[in-house]
């Protein structure tokens, strides 16, 4: 075709085979076949490490790792939340059975299901109390989202699809007289309840915020019109409170409901995080003291649901799995055994160079055991033997310091403390190592000392269940309570405040005060005997169990404590990133041209990072013009003599040696305006409304 023709035709090689009436084949999709290796589905795995060296064989055994350690403590957090919404699912479940409409007032019988933030928008709750209601036949329930329904219109079309497809589980099939109605019309779930007897229709708005004021009321008012022939019950899924919501209301179409009260209260962030760090659990994997200090410190700043904390300590799961090769020594200490096979000659390089590993060495040294020094470092069967040996102990050392804590927690509700510390505070002190010899297990010391019989009885007895040695001293209490059951008031050990007294006396005038201990009567010190052996059992179990796991051998594989990562995830900053980037550019793009660069400027860079540079330079107010001077100087190849003619040819001659790349035979005018549009989209610049050939300045870096 030439520049002078309009149009051209086209002529197909085969006329006769397109002009055929015969339909082609239709191809069928075929199974895979199992001895072809490129049509089978790749396994889940995570890359290599080790510069590459890593075997696939780890790789795969690391991803398995994650997923056995990850999903039995997934499948315990939704045990723990099925059991903290249980009250309010049965509840809400009992409302929607006995929920009947009032003729008289044409009020809609409606739950106000109120919580904390967010709450209303987990999925684990509202699949619960959707289930729940759904376990009778004669129910229909709809869920509603705000993001679903801009308007009257499709969410009336919404509810009947979602209502009718219930049933027969295709929604595109003709009820009675379906035919004639509108997808939108009522009539049409009208004739579905009736078919199918359906005695209520549960309209559940989980997000009631999100929904446009117009909207709630417009479908308020709709059922309200319909309820003598939809029975329909509406359950409002509230964030906020009751008052916010009657308030977005007309108090017309509030008097249209016959509302009922839910509170849910939020799970608390301290359970969530035993649950994930119980004693007890397939993987030997803990979280060190900084990570999970931000952790709770995250949950409380911010507005978090239950799946948003799963959702980051999974991440948590798999940046250790996939990041460090040897978390593939992170699991069941049954198979300990099976190193030999798993290891490889990477593997103990990566051992020697942990600090756990020279603290090791330089213990052996220490107790002059050089030679032991010698075949751990050069021999790895020697290493692999004191890796099955110290793996076993440390992970037995770890599960007692959790153990610990466990005893503590039970005993601080029994005492009478200041203040009682929290599963997550006292494991944060005990894996950092400052909960042995700490004021708080003096102060638990100390109160146990000063209780009478009948509170040490109780004690002893929640102790019981975590200290096999302490049932001998329960027994001995046992039977000294026995022989003393005809005195009402209880024994009293030689440390209680009551066996003390003060004297005061006067000499020269001035008055002194001293303490005198009264005698004990012999129930009272065989009893002080007791809690003397209670006091000694307890001090030497937190002394053992207490340990610094800072100073435990291969701590770096079971504890994982790299706080980046998990910032850098759940929160980010933007804003640094993107000044980084236009500020310095030769840090993320690795080049030498733009790191040489005079000033921090050179024609190499990104043109946005160029213009970025020198807007920074600039007040609150920009001169385009000045701007351009500035730009078309730093980009062109040398210095002109002529600057008025230079400035006409960065204007209108593509040069190609100004960027690389995409930049390549683009004009500098061109590539100007580009970038000021990209800082104008990044929301730095806007026009001025002061001065037409200037820009105003909308972002201050570090600010």
């Amino acid at each position: 075709m030439t520049e002078y023709e309009s149009c051209f035709i086209y002529k197909p090689g085969n006329i006769e085979a397109h002009l055929s009436d015969e339909r082609p084949q239709k191809r069928r999709k075929q199974p895979p076949n199992s001895n072809d290796a490129s049509s089978q589905c790749d396994k889940a795995t995570f890359l290599p490490l080790l510069a590459g060296r890593e075997r696939t064989e780890s790789a795969q055994r690391r991803y398995d790792l994650f997923e056995a350690a990850w999903n039995p403590l997934d499948r315990s957090l939704n045990d723990v939340l099925t059991g903290h919404y249980t009250t309010i699912v049965h509840d809400v479940a009992s409302f929607v059975k006995n929920a009947e409409a009032n003729p008289n007032t044409q009020e809609l019988p409606s739950g106000l299901i109120v919580g904390a933030p967010n709450v209303t928008n987990q999925s684990s709750l509202t699949d619960a109390i959707t289930r729940q209601i759904r376990t009778s036949r004669d129910t229909v329930v709809v869920s509603l989202l705000s993001t679903q329904l801009p308007n009257l219109k499709t969410a009336l079309k919404y509810i009947n699809q979602q209502a009718t497809s219930q049933f027969d589980g295709n929604a595109n099939t003709n009820w009675a007289g379906r035919g004639q109605y509108l997808n939108y019309d009522l009539q049409m779930l009208h004739d579905c309840i009736q078919s199918q007897g359906v005695r209520k229709v549960v309209l559940y708005l989980r997000d009631t915020e999100g929904f446009d004021e117009s909207l709630l009321s417009d479908l308020i008012d709709t059922f309200s019109s319909w309820m003598d022939r939809i029975p329909v019950v509406l359950l409002f899924g509230i964030a906020t409170s009751t008052d916010l919501f009657q308030e977005r209301l007309p108090q017309a179409t509030l008097g249209l409901l016959q509302a009922t009260h839910f509170e849910i209260n939020q799970l608390d962030v301290n359970i969530l995080f035993k649950t994930i760090m119980t004693p007890v659990r397939p993987s030997g994997l803990w979280l060190g003291p900084n990570l999970s200090r931000s952790i709770l410190q995250r949950h409380k700043e911010f507005v978090q649901t239950t799946n948003d904390f799963a959702r980051s300590m999974k991440y948590l799961y798999m940046t250790h799995f996939f990041s460090n090769p040897l978390s593939i020594l992170t699991t069941n200490r049954d198979d300990v055994g099976n190193l030999e096979s798993i290891l490889q000659h990477e593997h103990f390089e990566a051992i020697r160079t942990l600090p756990s590993f020279r603290r090791y060495a330089k213990k052996l040294m220490d107790d002059g055991d050089i030679d032991s020094v010698r075949r751990l470092l050069d021999d790895d069967r020697t290493l692999l033997d004191a890796v099955r040996t110290n793996l076993k102990i440390s992970e037995t050392s770890l599960r007692e310091v959790t153990a610990g804590i466990e005893v503590l927690t039970t005993v601080q509700p029994i005492l009478s403390l200041k203040k009682n510390a929290t599963w997550s505070e006292l494991y944060i002190l005990a894996m950092s190592g400052e909960l042995d010899g700490s004021s708080l297990v003096r102060e638990v010391l100390l109160s146990i000392k000063k209780m009478s019989s009948d509170s040490m009885h109780g004690l002893i007895t929640q102790l019981s269940h975590h200290l096999p040695a302490i049932n001998k001293i329960s027994e001995d209490l046992s039977k000294l309570m026995a022989a003393t059951a005809d005195d009402p008031a209880p024994l009293r050990s030689e440390h209680d405040v009551h066996h003390n007294t003060l004297r005061t006396t006067v000499v020269a005038q001035k008055v002194e005060l001293s303490k005198q201990t009264a005698a004990l009567s012999k129930q009272d010190m065989e009893y002080s005997k007791i809690v003397n052996r209670v006091d000694t059992v307890l001090r030497e179990y937190f002394q053992q169990s207490f340990i610094n796991p800072q100073d435990l051998f291969l701590h770096e594989i079971m504890i994982y404590d790299a706080k980046s990562p998990y910032r850098d995830a759940f929160t980010p900053r933007p804003r640094f990133a993107v000044e980084r980037a236009l500020s310095s550019p030769h840090d993320y793009l690795g080049c030498t041209c733009c790191n040489n660069a005079r000033n921090g400027l050179s024609p190499t860079q990104p043109t946005a990072a160029i213009l970025y540079q020198l807007y920074l330079e600039s007040g609150s107010q920009i001169n385009v013009s000045d701007l351009w001077s500035a730009f078309s100087t730093i980009v062109a190849a040398e210095d002109p003599e002529d600057e008025e003619a230079e400035q006409q040819r960065n204007l209108f001659v593509p040069r190609g040696d100004i960027k690389d790349g995409a930049s390549t035979n683009v004009t500098p005018s061109a590539l100007f305006s580009q970038a000021l549009a990209e800082l104008k989209y990044m929301g730095m610049i806007k026009a001025s409304r002061k001065k037409a050939d200037h820009l105003a300045k909308l972002a201050w870096k570090g600010l």
